[in-house]
């Protein structure tokens, strides 16, 4: 049987009490480190330190074409649709982690829905078709039920590589989590073990619909941690400014 164990551990990066959990799996082997929400900075520099995303390639969903090998798929209570390029900007509706959009869970990634969603994807998953060794991501908007947001709409569940990892991601969050209908929750980073892979991630709303927001999406390869290059669309902290906290 493949079973995903975690072991907690606790450590301490600029300040901040952040819990990280190794998942073991015959198949798969990660860490998860979820960062609390005031880790944000509108200095980009700061807060990709912060994440512990320096050097990595940045996908901001701040125009409509994806970084290569990027495809997001849609499932569940949505037509069954993937995508390499974005249909629309997202509008404001949640507190960004950089930029003025993000990329969220609803067929022309709009987000005009807002409280109750009623054309938003079940599952959402973003697949690296090369693979990469670790992927930082920002989450926003997710209307936890257990801390209860406002309104409590649904917890959420992670998926790695396309198994779903025991317990919510609120649980497995815990005091770095905040649920809340318009703010940053949490930012989360994973990354592969030596020889190990990450493929895909994915998000899901476990009973009821919530539209949330992705963003700041960070994906470390062996050639951008080892050479340090950015993305095209962040090659200078002056050229992707990030939105100050509000």
């Amino acid at each position: 049987m493949n079973r995903l164990i975690f072991h907690a551990s606790i450590t301490t990066i600029t300040g901040a009490a952040l819990l990280s959990f190794i998942g073991i799996n015959s198949a798969q082997a990660v860490s998860i480190t979820f960062f609390p929400s005031t880790v944000f900075s509108s200095n980009p520099t700061i807060l990709n330190q912060n994440v512990g995303i320096t050097g990595y390639t940045i996908e901001d969903f701040e125009d409509k074409t994806l970084i290569p090998d990027l495809s997001i798929n849609l499932s569940g209570d949505v037509p069954n649709t993937t995508i390499t390029t974005l249909p629309n900007l997202s509008l404001p509706f949640a507190s960004p982690w950089d930029g003025s959009h993000t990329l969220t869970n609803t067929p022309d990634n709009t987000g005009i829905s807002l409280t109750v969603c009623t054309a938003c994807a079940k599952l959402t998953t973003l697949n690296f078709s090369k693979g990469v060794e670790s992927v930082g991501i920002g989450l926003s908007g997710f209307q936890s039920v257990n801390p209860p947001g406002n309104p409590p709409r649904t917890d959420h569940r992670l998926f790695i590589n396309g198994t779903a990892l025991t317990g919510t991601i609120e649980s497995l969050a815990g005091v770095n989590w905040i649920s809340s209908a318009f703010g940053r929750n949490s930012y989360l980073r994973i990354d592969a073990s030596p020889s190990e892979i990450i493929t895909s991630i994915g998000f899901e709303n476990i009973t009821n619909s919530n539209i949330f927001g992705l963003g700041l999406l960070g994906l470390g390869l062996t050639t951008t941690k080892a050479k340090g290059f950015l993305s095209k669309k962040a090659k200078s902290p002056t050229d992707n400014p990030q939105e100050p906290d509000s």
